[in-house]
């Protein structure tokens, strides 16, 4: 058995490209979900909160008292481009209707569909 050792090197090497993809694929899943944290108002403070360390609770307590504003502002903002992105995608939805085959516009039409209920 001469291609013993390349044969278990080839095992090894295919299980190592699985489980970094997965470890990769998690990592970017717990990105995103922090950075859906940032996008609320609570999530903001507390994000903002946990970056700057307060070194007591009155700290923390003024810290917070100038975060909640400003996390209410945030929130507004991501809502706001939310809305404006999603009017941007009306627009060519209606654009690309005359242009795309029926299978391509349903496929479109799909797609937006998840989206939505992915990010609602």
């Amino acid at each position: 058995m001469k291609y013993k050792p390349y044969v278990l090197f080839g095992i090894i090497f295919i299980l190592g490209m699985m489980l970094g993809g997965l470890l990769i694929a998690k990592v970017a899943q717990h990105r995103v979900e922090q950075a859906k944290l940032f996008i609320t108002e609570q999530g903001f403070v507390r994000q903002m909160t946990g970056l700057l360390e307060p070194v007591s609770e009155q700290q923390q307590r003024q810290i917070e008292a100038i975060l909640a504003p400003a996390g209410t502002r945030v929130s507004a903002s991501f809502e706001q481009s939310r809305q404006e992105l999603r009017s941007i995608m009306d627009e060519i939805q209606t654009e690309l209707q005359p242009v795309l085959t029926p299978e391509q516009y349903q496929r479109l039409l799909e797609k937006r569909q998840k989206f939505r209920m992915q990010n609602p």
